[in-house]
C-alpha cells in the first residue's frame, strides 16, 4: 500500500487482514524503521493507494499487488 501525505511517501506490505483491521509491515516511511508492524482499520487501508513492487533483480518476478485489491480484497465493499 502507498500513502502520500505532506509531500512524503510511505510504503507498506500487507501482512494479515480481517474485516476490521489490516496489519502491515513498513517498507519505507518517514520516521519509522523498515520492518515495523503497524495496524490500520480496513477503512483507512482502503483509502490508501494500491502499489506493486518492481520485479526482483534476483527472481525477475513481480510481487503481488498490495492494498485494496491485494491481500484484503475479500473485505472490499460491494
Amino acid at each position: 500500500m502507498r500513502r502520500v501525505a505532506f509531500g512524503q511517501e510511505a510504503l507498506y506490505r500487507v501482512v494479515t487482514a480481517t474485516p476490521e483491521t489490516v496489519d502491515v509491515e513498513v517498507l519505507s516511511a518517514p520516521g519509522l524503521p523498515s520492518g515495523t508492524r503497524v495496524r490500520f482499520t480496513t477503512a483507512a487501508a482502503r483509502a490508501m493507494q494500491s502499489a506493486t513492487r518492481e520485479p526482483s533483480a534476483k527472481s525477475g518476478h513481480r510481487a503481488p499487488a498490495l492494498g485494496p485489491r491485494g491481500a484484503f480484497a475479500r473485505f472490499a465493499r460491494s
